[in-house]
């Protein structure tokens, strides 16, 4: 396994655990203390968005030399697209005049994400570990 493989793998264990932290601030019936709550929601965005680029950046070119990977490479696009139409529907005002509703999107936003850490671990990760040397990262903002 390729050191950029580790490092997707890593990313992968702080975003679930981050994912998992925001499920239990979004379980109660009214919002969290807000500063907080939107400081965490605001690094976890960046983190994930960095992980999301950097994904992207190192299996393009695999997933798209493999027609059996067409549909791998499609649900890894939607989810990033997903995910940023997410972050834009729910600013803070919204958050607090629809709490209910956040919390429904965003415990379906995580079990999506969850569900695709799985599909990357299982299906995505192996055939960049079987490729041999990945491109180095790049460092993605």
């Amino acid at each position: 396994m390729t050191e950029d493989v580790r490092q997707l793998h890593a990313e992968h264990r702080q975003i679930a655990e981050m994912a998992r932290e925001l499920a239990e601030a979004v379980a109660g019936p009214t919002p969290p203390e807000p500063i907080a709550f939107l400081h965490f929601r605001r690094e976890f965005a960046r983190i994930l968005t960095r992980h999301l680029k950097r994904e992207e950046w190192m299996t393009w070119p695999l997933l798209a030399a493999r027609p059996d990977a067409a549909q791998l490479c499609s649900d890894l696009a939607a989810f990033s697209l997903d995910f940023a139409a997410y972050g834009r529907a729910w600013p803070a005002p919204r958050i607090e005049g629809d709490w209910e509703g956040f919390r429904h999107e965003t415990l379906a936003m995580i079990e999506r994400l969850l569900a695709r850490i799985e599909a990357e671990e299982t299906q995505l990760y192996p055939l960049l570990a079987a490729r041999g040397r990945a491109p180095a990262l790049k460092q993605a903002s």
